[in-house]
This record gives C-alpha cells, structure tokens and sequence, in this order.
C-alpha cells in the first residue's frame, strides 16, 4: 500500500512555528531556516513534520532526514518516501518501492503557456479555456516530476516516462493542484490521508 500523507499549511501562524520547528533534529532545523521566506520555510517543515509523524507513529525512531548524490530525501533505515510542496499544501508519499510524488498549484495559463509550449508542443490546445490548459500541463508536469523524483534521473531523462518499468497515478487536489505519483511497480493499492497541522505536533522521536 502506497500512502501519501498531505496537509494544508495555510492557517499554520508564524508564532507556532518556534514550537513545530522544535520537534525536528538541529540539521533538520538547520535546512528549515536556510529558506528566507515564511512560506517556504512553512513548506519544508511541515512536510519534514508528516515524514517524522508517518515513521513514529510505526514505532521507528527516525535519524535526520538526508540527501542522497541526485538530491533524493532519505532517512538511514527508513523504507522509500518522496516529499513535496507547492502553494499551501505539504505532501509526502511512503512506499516498499522506489517513489515519487509531485504536486504542483495551478498557475495562470498566460505565465506557463511559453513553458507549456516547449515542454509539450501543440498538446493544450483542445482544451477548453486557460484554465484547463493549465490543469492538462501541470498533470503532466507532476508526472515527469514524480518519475524524476522516484527514478533519481536527470531532466534530460524525460523520454524514459513512458518506458515499461515506471507506473503512474494521479489526479487534481482541493480544485486547484495537480498530483502525481510514480513508482517502479504497478500502483494497485494507494491512499491519500488528510491531515491537519495539529496531527503533527508528535510525539516525535528523533536522532539527533
């Protein structure tokens, strides 16, 4: 069974953040407080939060969360997971495979359209509205980013997406994100779990 766990992060208030920024190891801390922007420092830790919560509540004791060669997270030990981020959601999916998970917020079409254009030529335009042609690109965007994430392979790798050995699910979120999985094998069985930032004040164990 895959599971991604997500959270909404938007009513999360900068005077919580001393408190949740506590329950992570100091290098965890340490790569928290490297983003300069509230926001993204919100993102990163609350997704590093759902990783911690997920391995605890299954009775492990998480080490520090580290970057393998190609930037992929890992903790020592720790099975498969893949986070990610985007507008006010933190995701992050575990599995007994090599995974990947994307979610991306729909922007504007007018701001991605050039983007769109190069990345699949021709391929929006059936859609509707600017709307939907920016839903089409970012469903596919996420699944070139999950297949990335879970396959450790470069941007200029993107022909292998369609290769027999990477599977797929995805779909929209909340009205307004794309998400995407990628694993290398068939995703027969998968969930999404809701949570609240509440769920992620611990208890945490940690290695330090």
């Amino acid at each position: 069974m895959v599971e991604v766990h997500c959270v909404d992060v938007e009513s999360f208030e900068e005077s919580l953040f001393p408190l949740f920024l506590s329950l992570l190891p100091k290098e965890e801390q340490e790569a928290v407080l490297s983003y300069k922007c509230f926001k993204d420092r919100r993102l990163s830790l609350l997704g590093r939060l759902i990783v911690r919560r997920y391995f605890s509540l299954k009775g492990d004791v998480p080490g520090p969360m580290k970057r393998d060669e190609t930037g992929k997270p890992y903790i020592e030990g720790a099975k498969p997971f893949s986070v990610s981020h985007s507008g006010n959601i933190a995701g992050a999916a575990f599995s007994e495979r090599k995974i990947g998970l994307d979610i991306e917020r729909w922007r504007p079409w007018e701001r991605v359209k050039d983007i769109a254009e190069r990345f699949r030529p021709g391929g929006y335009e059936s859609a509707a509205g600017g709307r939907e042609k920016a839903a089409a690109f970012f469903d596919d965007w996420t699944r070139a980013e999950a297949f990335l994430k879970a396959s450790g392979a470069p941007l200029g790798a993107l022909a292998g997406v369609k290769g027999e050995r990477w599977f797929f699910q995805s779909g929209a979120m909340k009205g307004a994100y794309s998400w995407a999985l990628c694993q290398d094998a068939p995703l027969d069985a998968w969930k999404i779990v809701e949570l609240c930032y509440n769920d992620l004040r611990g208890p945490h164990q940690c290695i330090t």
